[in-house]
């Protein structure tokens, strides 16, 4: 899968919107080493992506996992490691998907935005600073960048 777009109706012209690739991997058997940001590894498949986020029920054990720049498929059953030691049971095979990207920005003024950060750290850019939330709301003033 490459960044790219995706063309979208309603008017069938295909105007596009710009996306970026990930893989859902559901899962059950989830323990402590699931983390994001390490690199996954499937043992029958072969295939290695990096953990983006991951999301659980519950009880902690199930859920869901995002794998940026997986290789190759992900067979439902097998196991998932991180560092040769299983960390969780495939419940399905791998779906590819294609997330819209995001832009907030000022209609008027494109150079005028605002970023999310991996942590869910919001970062607004002006004309003269740039403000950076903290995913709990904390406001941190940065200057211009």
């Amino acid at each position: 899968m490459a960044n790219g777009y995706v063309a979208v109706p309603p008017d069938s012209t295909g105007k596009r919107v710009a996306t970026t690739p990930i893989s859902l991997v559901p899962y059950t058997n989830g323990t402590s080493g699931l983390l994001p940001g390490l690199t996954i590894t499937g043992a029958t498949s072969g295939a290695t992506g990096t953990v983006s986020s991951i999301t659980k029920d519950a009880s902690g054990t199930s859920g869901e996992i995002y794998i940026k720049n997986l290789s190759a498929a992900i067979v439902q059953g097998e196991q998932l490691q991180i560092n040769n030691v299983n960390v969780a049971t495939a419940a399905g095979p791998s779906i590819d998907l294609h997330m819209q990207v995001v832009n907030i920005g000022d209609a008027k003024n494109p150079d005028l935005t605002a970023r999310i950060s991996g942590t869910g750290a919001i970062k607004t850019i002006s004309d003269n600073y740039a403000i950076q939330y903290d995913s709990y709301g904390a406001a941190n003033s940065i200057g211009r960048t």
